[in-house]
């Protein structure tokens, strides 16, 4: 069985090809998703606001531990150490307005957000 595919059949596909090549690319560059709210799903991108409400550091490793009291609760921030918002999340004191953008994740059946960055408003 020889397939042979025509001129306007080839185009079509390299120009859906294409397509999808370029939404997969915007996905990957536009940054965050949304803003969190409680129905986010692990793997969401967004970003949250609130005031710091304390922040604590790991017990190994010198990740750092925010709570953050957003308009809907109290959200967990978990700062990897090597990310690139460990130095706000150490100079940043507990009563300041700050903003996240990171990862929604599941962590002992609590939604938190892995950091990405934090800035204070």
């Amino acid at each position: 069985m020889n397939m042979r595919f025509s001129r306007e059949e080839m185009a079509t596909f390299i120009v859906l090809a294409c397509a999808l090549l370029a939404i997969g690319a915007l996905y990957m560059l536009t940054g965050p998703t949304g803003q969190y709210t409680p129905a986010s799903a692990d793997g969401d991108h967004v970003t949250v606001s609130g005031v710091l409400l304390s922040k604590k550091s790991t017990r190994a490793g010198g990740h750092m531990v925010l709570g953050v009291k957003t308009d809907s609760d109290i959200l967990s921030v978990f700062v990897p150490v090597s990310s690139d918002a460990i130095l706000m999340a150490k100079s940043t004191m507990p009563g300041k307005e700050i903003t996240v953008t990171g990862t929604v994740k599941t962590y002992k059946n609590e939604k938190e957000i892995i950091a990405d960055s934090i800035k204070e408003k």
